[in-house]
């Protein structure tokens, strides 16, 4: 049987809106080989991201950073699987593809964490009405799979 379950959230985080997928990488050509590489736009986001995300750890209250940096502790040790959910909150909800910035996203946030991003199991990407506060939200998971891997 492969069931596939996650725990509760071990985090959530707001971020402002990431550059679409085809304002974050380009074509080119590096020591004769062929290659994708960051844009500015996209480089830029993920410094200014990177920040944030911090600042958003700093505020935690003490009981909540302490578990939070215990369960990161015990991801990286043990090489665990994590979800995440995107939810992408537009002004026009047609104003973009909803996994347009979750690549983006998602390196910012496991860059956060400390892992490698092949350790995402599953990403989900949503679009909701913004109401005058566009913004992403993030929520990490930890993955738990029985007689998968």
């Amino acid at each position: 049987m492969n069931d596939l379950y996650y725990e509760p959230a071990i985090a959530k985080f707001k971020l402002p809106l990431p550059p679409t997928s085809n304002h974050s990488y380009t074509p080119a050509v590096v020591g004769g080989n062929s290659t994708i590489i960051s844009k500015k736009e996209h480089k830029q986001y993920k410094q200014d991201a990177a920040i944030l995300l911090s600042n958003q750890h700093q505020l935690m209250n003490n009981i909540d950073r302490n578990a939070y940096e215990r369960i990161i502790r015990q991801i990286k040790k043990d090489n665990v699987f994590i979800f995440i959910d995107v939810l992408f909150f537009l002004e026009n909800i047609l104003q973009r593809d909803e996994d347009g910035g979750l690549k983006c996203v998602q390196d910012v946030v496991c860059h956060h964490i400390g892992i490698n991003d092949k350790y995402v199991l599953d990403a989900h990407p949503g679009k909701r009405k913004a109401h005058g506060e566009p913004r992403c939200e993030v929520t990490v998971y930890i993955a738990n799979q029985e007689n998968t891997l």
